[in-house]
C-alpha cells in the first residue's frame, strides 16, 4: 500500500486526482494540500511514502517544496505533476530532488503507472 500525500492548488485537479488513484486498491490518499508550506508541513508530519507535488503552488512553489521536504525526509519520493513542460522546469524539479515528473495531460493509466513506479524507486 502506498500513502500518498496530494499538494495541488486547483480544487478540480486535486479532488479527481484523490478519486482516480483512490480506486487503485495499491494507493491509500493520507491527505491532501493547498499550497506549498501547508504540503511542506503535512509530509513532515505524516510521513508519506509519496508526495504528489504541482508546481505552481502559492506560498511556496513545488520545486522549493519539494527541496525542503528532501532535506529533512530524504526517504519520501516526489512525483512533480503539473502542466508545465519546459526543459528548465523538469530540470529544477530533479534538481530540488524529484524522483519522478508527470503533465496533467497524462492519461489516468499513465498517472496510476507513474505513482505506482516512483514510490517503488
Amino acid at each position: 500500500m502506498v500513502k500518498v500525500l496530494i499538494i495541488e492548488d486547483q480544487d478540480m485537479a486535486r479532488v479527481a486526482l484523490s478519486v482516480v488513484l483512490s480506486k487503485n486498491s495499491d494507493i491509500q490518499i493520507a491527505d491532501m494540500a493547498t499550497d506549498g508550506q501547508e504540503g511542506v508541513d503535512k509530509a513532515l508530519a505524516l510521513k508519506p511514502d509519496l508526495v504528489i507535488m504541482d508546481i505552481g503552488l502559492p506560498t511556496i512553489d513545488g520545486i522549493e517544496a519539494t527541496r525542503l521536504i528532501k532535506e529533512k525526509a530524504p526517504n519520501i519520493r516526489v512525483l512533480m505533476y503539473t502542466s508545465r513542460e519546459s526543459e528548465n522546469d523538469i530540470f529544477d524539479a530533479f534538481q530540488a530532488g524529484a524522483d519522478g515528473y508527470i503533465t496533467k495531460g497524462a492519461t489516468v493509466e499513465q498517472t496510476i503507472s507513474a505513482v505506482l513506479a516512483v514510490s517503488e524507486g
